[in-house]
């Protein structure tokens, strides 16, 4: 009885001490996910939106089809407008409205 005890007693050590040994092994494809920043997010002060500065821009260019809009990091939306075969660009401020060609 005493054999079969210290047998199992033997087992059971050299299961419990393998255990943190074999946790500690790295795979061999094993790669270190890296967090990736993100830029910060800058809100601008704008008085007036979007569709609003494509009017005041359509004004400046009568009969001219907008292209598009997007807003550049100094505040100013940059309008693109096509009137017959000539493509503009057109800055409005973001905040007062003012349209500068």
């Amino acid at each position: 009885m005493r054999r079969v005890f210290l047998a199992v007693a033997i087992a059971a050590a050299a299961v419990l001490a393998a255990a943190p040994s074999a946790a500690q092994v790295r795979a061999q494809n094993y790669r270190v996910q890296r967090v990736h920043k993100v830029p910060p997010v800058i809100f601008l002060p704008r008085a007036i939106k979007p569709s609003a500065a494509v009017g005041r821009a359509l004004r400046l260019f009568p009969g001219a089809k907008p292209l598009g809009v997007r807003m550049n990091k100094q505040g100013f939306y940059i309008i693109k407008v096509k009137q017959g075969n000539v493509i503009s660009k057109i800055r409005v401020d973001a905040t007062t409205g003012d349209v500068l060609p």
